[in-house]
């Protein structure tokens, strides 16, 4: 792309910005299966071909304003953990993502939409199960302990138990207490 005038390089990444906040926005009010491009256009007062060529399709959309989101919790749970290790800094790693994931309106419009197809995607994912790594505090790569967090961390966040949220981190810090991860880097 050409540099603007006015803006100069940063038009692009303007553009994308103001575009992923009005999409955040469509997002939180009308969920996930709700995101049309057409009315992100028309809330972003833009063409259509202004969302594709900035922000691509559909698709991309969702994944980038979740990365935006997953950056953010990421963040939160990453300070809660600083300095511990071992079990402790698994409880306190997992706990602190699901009580971040819930508080959070973007990620918890992604949650509540249960599709099988998205939860296998991020089970399956190298770069979902190397945060969890990272932030449980394993040894690299990726092992079955990371997946496991993962899969535990989206069993909560999908089918969450009547219980109540205090009850359901309650349960969890109990089972990893007893049976997470005993190594650290």
């Amino acid at each position: 792309m050409t540099d603007d005038w006015l803006l100069g390089a940063a038009r692009h990444r303007h553009a994308r910005d103001r575009l992923l906040a009005v999409a955040s926005s469509l997002i939180v009010e009308k969920g996930i299966d709700g995101l049309d491009v057409s009315e992100l256009a028309r809330r972003a007062h833009c063409s259509r071909a202004t969302v594709y060529r900035h922000v691509r399709g559909r698709s991309a959309i969702i994944e980038a304003v979740l990365t935006r989101s997953s950056a953010r919790i990421v963040e939160e749970v990453a300070a809660h953990v600083e300095g511990l290790t071992g079990r402790r800094r698994a409880v306190v790693a997992l706990t602190s993502a699901l009580a971040a994931a819930r508080r959070d309106r973007i990620a918890s419009q992604f949650f509540s939409s249960g599709s099988a197809a998205q939860s296998q995607t991020l089970i399956e994912s190298q770069t979902v199960a190397g945060i969890a790594t990272e932030l449980i505090g394993l040894k690299q790569p990726p092992d079955e302990h990371a997946q496991l967090a993962v899969r535990v961390l989206l069993s909560f966040l999908w089918w969450p138990a009547s219980e109540g949220e205090q009850i359901q981190l309650d349960l969890l810090a109990d089972f990893l207490a007893h049976r997470g991860p005993q190594h650290s880097r």
